[in-house]
């Protein structure tokens, strides 16, 4: 009997041969509005002669993909447990001959359809998209592009609220309470209360002096030697004593960081928030050498809830210090830069809010005399009612009237604080533990902490990377990554899903490991940039005038570039058509269309990315025009966000879909540039962060500020001697690298050299090349993405963290990152 099965896979193949021909006319498979062009050419004929050589992209979409199922795609947050990486053959090598790449990087192209080059070429994400739109290359639009303008609109509007509304409450209320506070000390006959007293007002002294630098301060006995010789260790941004409260404190803390110094106003608003926040009290009922702090603390709440603020409206009576001081807080709030979970496994965090609870009112409060406080047995009796009254919701199990604080090492250390703590960088539960660095000769890498980060927030993705490098890194980081307790944001709600993955039928680059990981630098970098970010279009608006006319000169760029967008070749009824279309988006969306030759341009599919951050900024208006606070320079073009991002969701759904984008969408991610050059500002910055906390005495010695030419300042001797701080760990200062290190105390060299912080930071963008898979044909795209770099040693102000960067330093990726992404010098 004839063997049919060799006939039946002849006719098998002779009939796929037919029906899926390897080279494939795109304009046969273009779809309407997407062309069927390449990268560098509207030509989408293979062409032997000189236009293979001139432009060797123009072949890519000629070159017939696999089917792919139709439907729709979903991102692998839904169903996580189900993703499964896409595993690519590589690409033909003659296809990817870019003049640009080296045969390394073309190579890594080839293998992983994506590969990210950093460099100096690209200053920002509208430089790179605009040369696109002119040369008619198909643009990868990243998400990063949108994030960054956004995250800088944000912390402009945050500016905008903390000079028009936060900072003249707190200037009015320090100045009542010192007003309160002079009053006591003048009625004080105790005098060792009187002496306590003196000391609660060179703190606020301090406090008004930072917030307004041309305060004169008043000339009271001893309060002026006390607040000059503060101010002047503030100054100085290095650990020392402080006068003011007796003991070791790392003034570096005080130091604003990122978008919070961009301004002399925010810088002086956030320096004093931290003085308000950081210095405290501890509470207790046994004398010290520090005087009896909780008797200090009890008369500095008085000052507070017997201050008296004339209200902005003239027919309301005036606020109380309490009141106000809550107002100031629910700002903050509002404007998310509380800082959540403070309170360490030690520590506990006292606020005014808790004495509040028993003394509610200025007469309450008053009937606590100077000189009852000074009668330890009175002294004594407030602790018993305070304690058998307290309300349990502000405070843990343990009271904040514990008598004998070093009875259980379980039990904490109780210390009031004036106001709530800012949110810091350096406050992140990851940072708080000591950081080793084994020898990189002997196999260890550098500590990944934007990894360890973006772990601490529950990115599964970056817990992933961490467990396939555990040879590399020290085994106590991997084990503390374990058992960091995760916080959330609505910063960290939207990016969250960045590295989530894709499932079919998104193109298969983005199904990648390499891709994944790709996501998780880039959510690293925009927590950077969230941190750093200020401005709009470049400049940050700081006043309403100055707001009101950078506005004026965006619509009047917007109108231009309307005018701008068609094409010569375009026929006259084509361009009427196209002139309305534009007119409607424009009407509808708050943003311009152009119109483009045939290039394909693709958006990056975070649609959950896009729609959280659409949503973040509507809650985030909508909060604070509730309270009317929300600054009305600032409203239409928030609006304009929260449509353009609704309007990059519904693409992102679309391309999700596996569906063609309509004209006017393509028209958009093809004029792109148009929208960033409006309201995109500068990307360089570094944060330095220090390891280990601000509590620990050896951590004090290591957060050394390096002045411009790299060596630290001299501090002077403190008037007062200071107390005994523990040396077995003391700075050394490499000659080659000028890193700061933290030398180990004897006995833990096995856990290797200790770090003493490390700069995160962002670069110019990372030039993407990105080989897209859409409709059974393949287009390669250029896009602009985060470039994020991390050093670990000694601070680097952002001068020098520039000029490092122009001159080709600290440009390289993480190692974690190597096998995608490529530096050109």
């Amino acid at each position: 009997m004839l063997n049919k099965r060799p006939v039946l896979i002849l006719i098998l193949f002779f009939l796929y041969a037919l029906c899926a021909p390897a080279l494939v006319c795109p304009s046969a498979q273009a779809q309407p509005g997407l062309g069927g062009s390449n990268l560098f050419t509207n030509s989408g004929l293979m062409d032997s002669g000189s236009s293979f050589n001139n432009n060797p992209y123009n072949a890519l979409n000629q070159l017939a993909a696999p089917r792919i199922p139709i439907g729709k795609g979903k991102a692998a947050e839904e169903a996580d447990a189900d993703w499964q990486p896409a595993y690519l053959q590589p690409f033909p090598a003659p296809y990817l001959n870019i003049p640009q790449l080296h045969a390394p990087t073309r190579e890594i192209l080839s293998q992983s359809y994506f590969v990210a080059v950093n460099g100096l070429a690209i200053k920002t994400f509208a430089q790179l998209y605009k040369d696109n739109r002119l040369e008619h290359v198909s643009s990868f639009i990243t998400a990063d592009s949108i994030a960054h303008p956004l995250l800088a609109f944000q912390n402009s509007i945050r500016l905008a609220v903390i000079d028009q509304s936060i900072t003249p409450l707190l200037k009015s209320l320090l100045v009542s309470m010192l007003a309160s506070c002079r009053q006591d000390y003048v009625e004080a006959e105790d005098a060792e209360a009187k002496e306590e007293i003196k000391h609660n007002l060179a703190f606020l002294v301090v406090g008004i002096k930072i917030l307004q630098p041309d305060y004169s301060i008043p000339d009271y006995p001893g309060v002026k030697q006390l607040a000059e010789s503060e101010l002047n260790s503030i100054k100085k941004k290095h650990p020392g004593y402080s006068v003011i409260f007796h003991r070791q404190a790392n003034f570096a803390l005080l130091e604003p960081v990122g978008w919070r110094k961009s301004t002399p106003a925010a810088q002086q608003f956030f320096t004093c928030c931290q003085w308000l926040s950081t210095m405290y009290l501890e509470l207790s009922d046994t004398e010290g050498s520090n005087g009896n702090e909780f008797r200090r603390a009890f008369l500095l709440f008085q000052s507070l809830m017997k201050a008296t603020i004339p209200s902005e409206n003239k027919d309301n009576e005036e606020n109380t210090g309490y009141a106000v001081w809550q107002k100031i807080n629910e700002i903050l709030s509002l404007l998310n830069l509380s800082q959540a979970g403070d309170d360490k496994d030690n520590v506990q965090r006292v606020l005014p809010s808790s004495f509040a609870g028993i003394f509610p009112t200025a007469k309450s409060v008053s009937r606590i005399t100077i000189a009852s406080l000074s009668d330890p047995l009175n002294r004594t009796r407030l602790f018993l009612t305070l304690k058998s009254n307290a309300p349990r919701k502000q405070l843990n199990t343990t009271s904040i009237f514990s008598l004998n604080k070093n009875k259980a090492g379980s039990e904490r250390q109780l210390r009031f604080c004036l106001m709530n703590p800012i949110d810091q960088p350096s406050a992140e539960d990851c940072f708080q533990a000591p950081v080793f660095q084994k020898d990189a000769a002997a196999g260890f890498s550098l500590m990944p902490i934007g990894l360890v980060l973006a772990q601490s927030k529950g990115i599964s993705w970056a817990k992933r990377i961490l467990s396939d490098n555990a040879a590399k890194l020290n085994s106590q980081l991997t084990d503390s990554t374990s058992s960091n307790k995760i916080i959330s944001s609505s910063f960290w709600d939207a990016f969250k899903t960045l590295s989530a993955g894709y499932m079919e039928p998104a193109p298969q680059v983005l199904q990648t490991k390499q891709w994944r990981t790709f996501c998780v630098e880039r959510q690293i970098a925009a927590w950077v940039d969230k941190m750093l970010a200020c401005g709009i279009g470049g400049a940050v608006a700081a006043t309403e005038d100055n707001g009101q006319a950078d506005g004026m000169r965006a619509q009047r760029h917007l109108s231009d570039a309307t005018e701008a967008c068609h094409y010569k070749n375009d026929s006259h009824d084509n361009a009427s058509a196209n002139a309305d279309t534009i007119g409607s988006i424009i009407r509808k969306f708050g943003i311009p269309s152009w119109r483009t030759g045939t290039s394909f341009n693709y958006l990056e599919p975070a649609a959950t990315v896009y729609g959280k951050m659409a949503e973040s900024q509507t809650n985030f208006e909508r909060t604070l025009s509730q309270s009317n606070l929300f600054p009305a320079q600032y409203i239409e073009r928030s609006h304009d966000f929260t449509r353009l991002l609704k309007r990059l969701t519904a693409i992102a759904n679309v391309e999700l879909n596996n569906q063609a984008v309509n004209a006017d969408d393509q028209s958009l991610l093809a004029g792109i540039d148009k929208v960033l050059q409006i309201i995109e500002p500068p990307l360089l910055g570094n944060l330095y962060i220090a390891f280990g906390g601000s509590n620990n005495d050896a951590d004090l010695a290591a957060s050394v500020i390096l002045d411009d030419k790299g060596s630290s300042e001299s501090e002077e001797k403190p008037a007062i001697p200071p107390k005994k701080v523990d040396n077995s760990s003391v700075i050394k200062l490499s000659d080659s690298t000028r890193e700061a290190r933290v030398v180990s105390p004897k006995g833990s060299e096995s856990q290797g050299v200790r770090l003493a912080g490390v700069n995160m930071g962002l670069g110019y963008p990372t030039c993407l090349y990105v080989i897209v898979q859409f409709k059974r044909v393949y287009y390669l795209l250029r896009g602009a993405a985060y470039s994020y770099h991390e050093h670990c040693g000694s601070p680097i102000n952002s001068k020098n963290w520039q000029r490092q960067l122009d001159m080709g330093f600290f440009m390289d990726p993480p190692f974690w990152c190597e096998s995608f992404q490529r530096t050109v010098q």
